[in-house]
């Protein structure tokens, strides 16, 4: 087909409408429909993201203001993440976002070597970037420079969901992108998929067809498809609520290590959304629930499919892989894997047909979600074994790729030149997390109190 295509997009989460707007913008597409569940209950329990979903917000995406955004939405600014009791000495230590050693824009020039080598030598804090500095003294990004604001360092934000897909929904109708509410019930293929028939007898055809519908994979499951598990990840379990602020909002995620696993804190305007993650088969979820008072578990599997582009049908969000939520990969890897397709394979006369594209872009995606899935390992790299559950972590598996990379930074510190596009690794935050990593030698180590 020469020209516009029609994509349709099944699923009502934010990979659906941020697919919408992908598709709209990078894609130049004018025809797009999003299907949404007539019961859509997403999970409201807040989402941390990273700086990709500012250049979605700000750059990629010419519908938003941020201003706008943040006041109507009471979503939050975000630092980084601090890790409390990881090595279950009640201390914490801090994975800023990635400016630290950053001279300009471009590289990290490879003697800042010498810079970290003399941190960890003299026992010092590796908290010594711009956005370090910013969640010490909970300072806001921004600089006075006349009648506006200057926007310094980077950040990201912390996302109320609820109200982050209510604005969404009002902007694609502003845009143009059409929205039904209906249950999908029959999928129409012959090589490629041709329709969906849905619940309310509404028939629609479409060229490109995305899958957001999470775990269900709606539309992937009608293809041939396999789920890659991450055996080498601990967990498949969350019970999540929420908590009144104590005093000022935070300007970092909170990611505390409990003898089952660990909790995340988010903070948005109006509340400090919470996750307690665990191993179902290595705890008694009743007493969970009522020491929390909550009843909403919910349930994951660590991994990813084997097929991100199949044929014609395009998986994005949940649907396409899932690990548990430190360092905010969800969203982060929604972002990447359209940003790769739009930007370097999609075309407005793609027909779907070209078997090598296809391989290319899912060798490229897999390789991607299994760094998210060795970068998550990194951080149960412990000698704590208070509990069975740290006990059981030290038994698990890691990767051959993973292996390598920590044969190397066992010689010298990791640079960008150690990793490709394809993965996920930061320069500054891996060199944040394996600093506080037990190593054979007893050193003191200066880090941030757990108060921070």
């Amino acid at each position: 087909m020469i020209g516009n295509q029609k994509i349709v997009i099944v699923g009502g989460g934010t990979a659906a409408w941020i697919s919408a707007f992908m598709f709209k913008s990078l894609g130049g597409c004018s025809d797009i429909t999003v299907i949404e569940p007539e019961v859509n209950n997403p999970i409201g329990v807040g989402e941390s993201t990273t700086p990709h979903f500012w250049f979605f917000l700000n750059g990629w995406c010419p519908f938003f203001n941020e201003k706008d955004f943040l006041k109507k939405t009471g979503s939050t600014i975000k630092y980084g993440v601090v890790h409390e009791n990881w090595l279950g000495d009640n201390q914490s230590f801090l994975n800023p976002i990635d400016s630290l050693g950053r001279i300009n824009k471009e590289s990290f020039p490879l003697d800042f070597d010498y810079v970290r080598s003399y941190c960890v030598s003299k026992g010092m804090t590796t908290d010594i970037g711009y956005e370090s500095l910013m969640i010490k003294n909970n300072l806001v990004p921004f600089e006075k420079a006349g009648e506006s604001y200057k926007q310094k360092g980077n950040y990201a934000y912390h996302l109320n969901i609820n109200n982050t897909l209510a604005y969404f929904k009002v902007v694609a109708e502003r845009e143009g992108i059409k929205l039904i509410r209906a249950s999908v019930n029959e999928v129409k293929r012959s090589e490629k998929i041709e329709s969906i028939k849905l619940s309310n007898d509404e028939e629609i055809f479409g060229d490109l067809f995305i899958d957001c519908t999470g775990q269900k994979r709606i539309l992937s499951s009608w293809c041939d498809q396999k789920f890659v598990e991450y055996n080498e990840l601990p967990l498949n379990s969350a019970i999540t609520y929420s908590k009144e602020h104590e005093d000022q909002i935070r300007n970092y995620t909170l990611a505390k290590a409990t003898g089952d696993g660990w909790q995340w804190e988010i903070p948005v305007k109006d509340k400090i959304n919470v996750g307690y993650i665990y191993n179902s088969s290595l705890v008694d979820e009743t007493r969970l629930m009522e020491r929390f008072g909550s009843s909403e578990i919910i349930r994951f599997q660590s991994g990813r499919i084997s097929k991100f582009l199949n044929r014609n049908v395009l998986s994005v969000g949940l649907s396409s892989g899932f690990v548990e939520p430190l360092e905010a990969t969800s969203l982060h890897a929604t972002l990447i894997q359209l940003n790769v397709f739009l930007s370097e394979y999609f075309r407005p006369d793609l027909d779907y047909t070209n078997k090598v594209i296809e391989e290319r872009y899912n060798k490229r995606m897999c390789k991607y979600w299994d760094s998210i899935r060795d970068w998550i390992r990194m951080h149960y790299f412990t000698t704590r074994k208070d509990t069975k559950f740290w006990q059981e972590v030290q038994m698990l598996d890691i990767s051959a790729d993973l292996e390598e990379k920590m044969e190397i930074f066992k010689t010298r510190m990791p640079r960008e030149s150690d990793i490709s596009s394809e993965e996920i690794y930061q320069n500054s935050l891996t060199f944040c997390l394996l600093y506080t990593s037990p190593s054979p030698r007893d050193r003191q180590k200066s880090r941030m109190p757990s108060s921070a």
